[in-house]
C-alpha cells in the first residue's frame, strides 16, 4: 500500500512540476480538489466497516481520479515549463497546497491499513484492481515514454492479491 500511496503522491506531483509559471488559478483548484479525494478516502476508511463499504469507498476514490483526469491532462499541458522550478522552489502561491498533499501522504498509508482486513473480498479486489488501471493509464497518458509494455511485469503492488498469494506459496 506504501507504493500506491507513494505513486499517488508523485502523480500529484508530477503534475505539479509540468506546470507553467503564468496562471496558477487551475492548478490550486487542482491541487484542492486533489486534496479532497485524498482526505474523502481518509475519512472513509476510518467510517468502512465492511467489505460492501470498502468497495464503495475505493469505487468512490477511483472515479474521484477519473473524474479530474481531464483536468488533470490539460493542466499538464498547459503548463509544461515549470518543472526544474517545481523541483526545488516552487512558487510561492501552491506552496500550502503542496504542503497539504504532503500532509496528507501518511494518512493514506494508515488509511489503506485500515481497510487492508476487506482486501481478499473478491468485490474488493475487483474495485481496486478497477481503480489501479485508471492510475496506471492516468500514468500513460501524462508520461507516454513510460507507456507498459507487454513485456513488462506488472509489481507486486499491481498484481491481483490471488497472484501474490500463488507467487508466496510457491516460494
Amino acid at each position: 500500500m506504501k507504493k500506491l500511496t507513494l505513486c499517488l503522491v508523485l502523480a500529484v506531483f508530477s503534475i505539479s512540476f509540468l506546470m507553467g509559471e503564468e496562471d496558477y488559478a487551475d492548478i490550486k483548484n487542482l491541487l484542492n480538489k486533489q486534496s479532497e479525494i485524498f482526505q474523502g478516502f481518509i475519512d472513509g476508511c476510518d467510517n468502512a466497516k465492511n467489505a460492501p463499504d470498502v468497495v464503495k469507498l475505493i469505487t468512490d476514490f477511483k472515479d474521484g481520479f477519473k473524474g479530474i483526469t481531464p483536468t488533470i491532462i490539460a493542466v499538464s499541458q498547459k503548463h509544461k515549463d515549470l518543472a526544474a522550478i517545481m523541483q526545488t522552489n516552487p512558487p510561492e502561491t501552491l506552496k500550502p497546497d503542496l504542503a497539504k498533499i504532503n500532509e496528507l501522504a501518511p494518512k493514506m498509508d494508515v488509511a489503506f491499513g485500515k481497510i487492508s482486513q476487506y482486501m481478499t473480498d473478491p468485490e474488493v479486489m475487483k474495485a481496486f484492481q478497477e481503480f489501479q488501471q485508471v492510475m496506471l493509464d492516468l500514468q500513460k497518458t501524462l508520461s507516454p515514454e513510460q507507456k507498459a509494455t507487454e513485456e513488462q511485469k506488472p509489481t507486486e503492488e499491481q498484481k491481483p492479491i490471488e497472484e501474490q498469494k500463488a507467487t508466496e506459496e510457491k516460494k
